[in-house]
């Protein structure tokens, strides 16, 4: 009837739709915590002793199991760049307040060279991933999350690089 307002939820938990089923909020617990479908997050950390901002969504198959994709871009003294990253992650115990989680994955990065004297060229190489990390509850939707990752650069001379990432972000589901 055109009138708005405000109701504590264990009254709206009372409600139910015109057809008398019950009507349910979902609100972001420690339940949805350990079974939700969508994440997305913040992380800041080093890479290879560049600074690195990244971003991720992840898409969850199952309680344990999700596919993930981040965006990443790193600022250093050497290089600067940005990487695209598709793995898997597995959480071992969603239900804890502390879950650990393993993931594996591939990508791509574009590293850009600081050169003063030679420019040396922009290079665009593949890369893969393994990890682990760790996840922490916060309230409500909120979480904090961890993580370590060791890249594997793929270059064009078989001279392939190792870099580690190490990050630290918010996140929600």
């Amino acid at each position: 009837r055109g009138v708005e307002g405000w109701a504590h939820q264990r009254e709206l938990a009372k409600a139910q739709w015109a057809d008398g089923s019950a009507f349910t909020v979902e609100l972001g617990d420690r339940a949805g915590f350990a079974s939700h479908r969508w994440e997305l997050g913040v992380q800041a950390g080093d890479f290879g002793g560049a600074t690195l901002l990244s971003a991720y969504v992840s898409r969850a198959l199952n309680d344990q199991l999700a596919i993930e994709f981040t965006a990443s871009q790193y600022l250093g003294n050497a290089s600067n760049g940005w990487f695209l990253d598709l793995g898997l992650a597995h959480v071992f115990r969603p239900e804890w307040v502390v879950s650990p989680f393993f993931t594996i994955g591939t990508g791509v990065i574009r590293i850009q060279p600081k050169g003063t004297l030679v420019a040396p060229d922009d290079r665009t190489n593949q890369t893969a991933y393994v990890g682990a990390g760790l996840r922490y509850y916060l309230t409500r939707r909120f979480f904090v999350r961890g993580e370590y990752r060791s890249h594997m650069v793929f270059t064009e001379r078989n001279e392939n690089e190792e870099i580690d990432e190490w990050k630290l972000g918010l996140a929600f589901f």
